[in-house]
């Protein structure tokens, strides 16, 4: 084929194709000398009938790598981070990577598969390779800030439809300078925006304690004052300052942050229970409760102590 086309001058590739292309045909057809037939026969009696059809899908070039995943359940891979079925953490698995794609084999099953990505320090993380806990805590939405502070923890109760939260701010009086242990609630319908904080008129040594009975929010504190009594207030319209009012005096004293709940949670046994430190010395731990209409009553000490 050479010597047939080594005095001839081409000006493209075209051209050269071209002329070859007719060479290869007349070769194909050319008698073989020993034996019957020629390579265009052959062609179509032995190779055309085991041809077999092309992939569907062209030649993808992959590399192989073995990795341990992470206790983060992640095998890391170019510098980025790929996540696994969070159950293969510490397990060895074996990575195929190519241009766009990054799969995860464990046994020689595949287990995960990603869309490659060339950033590094970063992570591809399929949310259903986390553990159920961690997806819990994803699915938590941001709230918007109540644009408050407290030196105690507040308490929350869901009642008419809405959450309230109750507070002690963190101000001081500003004629002595004291901290005014004020307790303040404010309420939210969507669970991320909060109504301006209200001011229940109420002052407390310690944080609050909220609690839903009988059809009304209650609330438990310590009376800010040297006797430390313990005392309840009531409203079932929480959001007017005014409509608070105290239950039957509770004739109990504590230094430290009481508890409420209501059990069962309604009906006609249904009770208002009140856990808290007693103010004696011993720092036990009592429960008094009241029934609707009643009067508090005070529990004999459960055999508990506690000093907060």
């Amino acid at each position: 084929m050479l010597a047939a086309l080594c005095k001839r001058q081409f000006f493209s590739l075209d051209d050269l194709n071209e002329a070859i292309l007719e060479l290869v045909q007349k070769l194909n057809q050319r008698p073989f000398r020993k034996l019957a037939g020629s390579r265009a026969e052959l062609y179509q009696s032995i190779d055309r009938p085991a041809l077999q059809p092309l992939p569907l899908h062209p030649f993808m070039y992959a590399e192989w790598k073995k990795a341990r995943v992470n206790l983060d359940y992640h095998i890391e891979l170019g510098g980025h981070s790929y996540s696994t079925p969070y159950q293969l953490v510490g397990k060895e698995v074996d990575a195929r990577s190519t241009r766009g794609t990054v799969e995860i084999f464990h046994q020689g099953k595949r287990v995960a598969s990603h869309v490659r990505s060339g950033k590094a320090h970063v992570a591809t993380t399929n949310g259903a390779h986390r553990p159920k806990s961690h997806r819990e805590y994803l699915e938590w939405t941001p709230s918007a800030p109540i644009y408050q502070t407290s030196p105690f923890s507040p308490s929350l109760a869901y009642f008419g439809n809405a959450l309230y939260v109750a507070f002690i701010t963190n101000d001081e009086d500003s004629a002595t300078g004291v901290p005014s242990n004020r307790i303040f609630l404010c309420s939210t319908t969507d669970g991320v925006s909060w109504s301006e904080a209200i001011f229940f008129n109420q002052h407390s040594k310690c944080a609050p304690s909220l609690a839903v009975w009988n059809g009304s929010l209650h609330i438990a504190f310590v009376a800010n004052n040297p006797t430390d009594t313990l005392l309840v207030y009531h409203s079932s319209t929480p959001d007017d300052p005014t409509s608070w009012s105290a239950t039957v005096a509770t004739s109990q004293y504590s230094a430290n942050a009481p508890s409420l709940a209501a059990y069962p949670s309604s009906g006609p046994n249904s009770k208002l229970y009140m856990a808290f430190v007693a103010k004696n010395g011993s720092e036990d731990i009592f429960v008094c409760s009241v029934a609707s209409g009643g009067e508090w009553t005070l529990g004999p000490s459960t055999g508990q102590t506690c000093h907060f």
